[in-house]
């Protein structure tokens, strides 16, 4: 599929569990991907998603979290370029992505939720 120049190609970051630290608790790590943004409103994100954190573990079974961020990030930075350069992106590579907000793909998807949908 081709991707017009008014088409934004960005990378993208959300947070998810790496793993479980030695006190039991969440370890909350950040990872990184490429999404669209079409002129219309509509989105998608690659399927390859670049994870900010390395689980290492220590000989006595407890986990430690390497922050790997900054190569995650031009990972994905690197990943985006490249589909900038080409202009173009394979869909079997790509999943819909909620609509940008404000724009007319957004108030379509908002129009088709039910009430409960909607007060999430």
């Amino acid at each position: 599929m081709k991707i017009e120049s008014t088409t934004k190609v960005v990378v993208r970051s959300d947070l998810y569990v790496a793993g479980i630290t030695e006190d039991g608790g969440e370890f909350i790590a950040e990872n990184y991907y490429v999404h669209i943004v079409f002129e219309s409103g509509q989105t998608l994100n690659h399927a390859c998603i670049f994870p900010g954190a390395e689980v290492e573990v220590s000989p006595d079974g407890f986990n430690f979290f390497a922050d790997v961020r900054s190569e995650a990030s031009d990972t994905a930075e690197r990943l985006a370029q490249r589909i900038r350069n080409a202009g173009q992106i394979n869909l079997d590579h790509w999943s819909a992505g909620p609509a940008a907000y404000g724009t007319d793909a957004y108030l379509t998807e908002v129009a088709m939720m039910s009430d409960a949908e909607r007060r999430q």
